[in-house]
């Protein structure tokens, strides 16, 4: 079965797109779209970091905030411990997150390492066949303040296997809907739409980086701007709207 019969079957869109609808009830604007026009030439992918990682309405605001012809070649690494355990209950959680954003799972720690590197060498493939990923590079949510918050290093070791470039997608205000450890989302405040807006920003070309040195390294220096670049993003933005 092929990636598109699998994992962007028609009825499969048509419910993710209804389920992006509960977003409507924010006031939910997309910055620096037109940083994406690349990604519309044949064969061209990326990986899409998104920061900070606060709920699980996160990964269906990027899919709405992307071009809808972009749309069908996302993909999302799934944390498998989480999303995709086995029994009944696991294949229903797995069933049913599939309907909110297209994603195949993705082995942390407790698979060990020969369960990462296999995670990640699926993600490249990926990646090598034109898709691009969707991931959040903190991998895992968290409620720290943007500064105090860990980037895992897994987003800069995939730009390196497949020197495909990194675009940052500062996410601002999420954390006021569904933060963890929250269950009713919360999309009002004193009566008025909650603010959210999505920002991507200038992708990271490995191109421009000397690639020379020790892969720790390399990941270390990649993940380091990276977390710059996406401060900076999230940071700009609330000041412009004067939070």
């Amino acid at each position: 079965m092929s990636v598109e019969s699998h994992f962007h079957t028609p009825p499969q869109e048509a419910a993710r797109d209804v389920f992006a609808r509960i977003l409507k009830l924010t006031d939910f604007q997309v910055v620096g779209r037109d940083r994406l026009a690349f990604l519309e030439e044949t064969g061209r992918s990326a990986i899409f970091a998104f920061f900070p990682h606060t709920g699980h309405l996160d990964s269906p605001a990027v899919r709405k905030a992307v071009p809808p012809n972009l749309r069908g070649k996302l993909l999302y690494p799934a944390a498998a411990d989480y999303w995709h355990k086995d029994g009944v209950r696991g294949r229903v959680k797995a069933f049913m997150s599939s309907l909110v954003v297209p994603n195949f799972p993705m082995y942390r720690y407790e698979a060990g390492i020969k369960g990462m590197q296999e995670s990640l060498d699926q993600a490249a493939e990926f990646l090598r066949s034109g898709y691009s990923l969707v991931a959040s590079p903190e991998g895992t949510r968290s409620d720290l303040p943007l500064q105090e918050r860990q980037l895992r290093t897994g987003v800069a070791e995939l730009a390196l296997m497949t020197r495909k470039p990194i675009i940052p997608v500062g996410l601002i205000g999420m954390e006021q809907i569904l933060p963890r450890g929250r269950i009713i989302p919360s999309f009002r405040e004193d009566g008025v739409k909650r603010s959210v807006r999505v920002v991507f920003g200038e992708a990271i070309n490995l191109d421009t980086h000397d690639l020379t040195g020790e892969r720790r390294n390399l990941r270390r220096e990649i993940s380091a701007q990276l977390k710059a670049d996406l401060v900076n993003l999230c940071t700009d933005v609330r000041t412009g709207l004067g939070s």
